[in-house]
């Protein structure tokens, strides 16, 4: 009894972690394309965008945090 409900959650376990990687797997082809053979993947233009906003983001958070310690100082 105590087996076939630890394997009936081992397997409502693994369909939830099945699920979870399909869905990555496929927001991931959002950003990026995987190669075929002998050719390389590449970020698609939903991909660039991002890491370009992610870049200009975390610019900003340090040149705030830059300017704040000059105001702390006096």
């Amino acid at each position: 009894m105590v087996t076939d409900l630890l394997e009936t959650l081992a397997e409502i376990g693994a369909g939830i972690g099945d699920l979870f990687g399909r869905i990555v797997e496929s927001v991931g082809q959002f950003f990026y394309t995987p190669g075929t053979g002998d050719t390389p993947g590449s970020f698609t233009i939903v991909g660039i965008l991002t890491i370009a906003a992610v870049v200009v983001s975390l610019s900003m958070w340090v040149l705030r945090l830059i300017l704040r310690l000059f105001k702390l100082r006096g």
